[in-house]
């Protein structure tokens, strides 16, 4: 910078002696200049920010804005007076002068230096509008689940070593509630303020009534007593035997447990906070976390931590090439909040029918990177997945058939689903009665044709797929062996199947998928 300073301002000495003249300011071209100053600054503070600048940071942003905005607006308007020359200079590059030569350099460069001059500076990834995991931003398109059986959280506290008295509690929420009694509290302190071979570990305390989820930590310095601060910061959560998924809040105990960490290391936050601030930041924590699940923090003067609380959602299978995928709510709904562009690629194609595979194939996508994105959409709660319809294969109904006959609000949903464009609302009897009539014998061709559904109003594509999502019924699978070490010769496309792969562990449904045989 300071070279840079010397070069411009040797150059503007050099040319006012070249002209032999006397600089002549007037009260209207000093405004004018700086008015041109500040608006070039406010553009460069737009783009600080566009390129991933904290907004919370408003001093340091404005900061680097009216560096980047000295090193290039300032030549630029003492060497150029005209705007049409100013842009055609920076931007066409129509250099004629020395000083033209300089205002373009000087401009490209200062920009590009100030962007990869940022490069080796690490992203603060609890920013929200920096890039997150494909599951935390699909996480939010779908509400939260009213059956999601998480334990309350009743409390947090934070504790640390006292040099004199030992482990004490410090500070908790919330604070007329005594969540572990004195007499208990010597005997399962040693789990809280541990020693050094528990330290940076997750450590869960089961007690009667509650368990305590904590992330102790010990940073050493010589500034503390006995050359260490020992701290934790604990989730207590009711502690029942018919719910084991407290599990959601460990991972929000460890970033928190790291960030405090952080602060402290580099600013001594926890050692020169006063408890009333630190019992407001865990009292927001609290509140935030029970009643929407997350919870955005901001610790010190500007460094923000967001926590979330993710439901829980069953374990999704191993996404194949064969699987279909199936929207769970309106796609209009995903695509207006959604920010993946793979998964905004991946939307609009999903039907229901068309496979995996097919799907990556029409969305122009990389079949790995497709398999991805929808198991992440599938954890989000965003798809299902069944199998592809092919009218070659077999179903049967399963024990779960008995459910849709007992269950009224059932029969009516899956009627409205099935049911042919334009056409009246199918009976339910006889829904239920083609359903009955798939069996391992029967191809769904064949079934399709004794059945007729389109007489009955029924879409038989769709009867099927709702099925098989509800566990109604099932596909039956073979998985075709190779019996002679020799390679057999097939005729026509299923020559295509790759003999390696009859080994057993691949099902007809998966090889047709894979060779494009249908």
């Amino acid at each position: 910078l300071l070279l840079y300073r010397f070069c411009y301002l040797s150059l503007i000495v050099n040319n006012f002696k070249a002209k032999r003249c006397i600089l002549k300011f007037s009260i209207k071209m000093v405004v004018q200049f700086f008015s041109e100053l500040l608006v070039v600054s406010m553009v460069n503070y737009v783009l600080v920010v566009l390129c991933g600048a904290s907004t919370s940071t408003i001093k340091e942003n404005y900061l680097l804005a009216a560096i980047i905005t000295v090193c290039t607006a300032v030549p630029a308007l003492l060497f150029i007076q005209n705007w049409d020359q100013l842009l055609g200079v920076v931007f066409e590059r129509k250099l004629i002068r020395k000083t033209d030569f300089f205002v373009h350099y000087i401009t490209h460069g200062t920009y590009l230096g100030a962007y990869l001059g940022a490069i080796p500076v690490p992203l603060d990834w609890d920013r929200p509008w920096q890039p997150k995991s494909r599951r935390a931003m699909l996480a939010r398109l779908v509400p939260s689940s009213p059956n999601c059986d998480v334990p309350p959280l009743l409390g947090i506290f934070y504790a640390k070593f006292d040099s004199n008295l030992g482990p004490r509690i410090l500070c908790q929420v919330p604070p007329d509630k005594q969540f572990i009694e004195c007499d208990l509290f010597d005997t399962v302190s040693s789990f809280i303020i541990t020693k050094s071979k528990l330290v940076d570990q997750l450590v869960k305390v089961d007690l009667a009534d509650v368990k305590i989820i904590g992330c102790p930590k010990a940073i050493p310095g010589n500034q503390y007593d006995r050359n260490a601060y020992i701290f934790n910061v604990c989730f207590v959560v009711a502690n029942t035997k018919t719910n084991d998924r407290d599990y959601v809040y460990e991972p929000l105990v460890e970033k928190l447990a790291k960030s405090l960490e952080m602060l402290e290391r580099q600013r001594q936050f926890l050692s020169n906070q006063s408890l009333p601030a630190l019992s407001a930041i865990l009292t927001k924590l609290y509140n935030e976390l029970n009643e929407t699940g997350r919870s955005s923090i901001i610790l010190g003067d500007h460094y923000q931590v967001h926590l979330a609380l993710l439901d829980h959602r069953p374990s999704v299978p191993v996404v194949t090439s064969s699987m279909a995928p199936v929207l769970c709510t309106k796609v209009g709904k995903l695509l207006a909040n959604c920010s993946d562009q793979v998964l905004r690629r991946l939307l609009p194609q999903i039907n229901g029918f068309d496979s995996v595979a097919r799907l990556s194939s029409a969305a122009k996508v990389d079949i790995e990177i497709t398999k991805q994105c929808l198991t992440d959409a599938a954890v989000a709660g965003v798809v299902s997945f069944v199998p592809a319809l092919q009218y070659k294969r077999c179903y049967m109904v399963t024990p779960k058939i008995g459910t849709l006959y007992r269950d009224k609000a059932l029969q009516q949903h899956l009627c409205q689903t099935v049911k042919l464009r334009g056409s009246e609302m199918p009976k339910f009897s006889d829904v239920f009665r083609m359903l009955c009539m798939l069996k391992p014998s029967l191809k769904l061709h064949e079934w399709s044709y004794s059945c007729a559904p389109k007489n009955y109003h029924v879409h038989e594509g769709k009867l099927i797929q709702y099925a098989l999502l509800k566990g109604l019924i099932r596909q039956i699978n073979a998985y075709p062996i190779l019996l002679t070490n020799r390679n057999p010769k097939f005729d026509g496309s299923v020559s295509r199947i790759d003999c390696q792969q009859l080994d057993g562990g691949k099902s007809i449904e998966e090889l047709s998928v894979n060779a494009n045989v249908h």
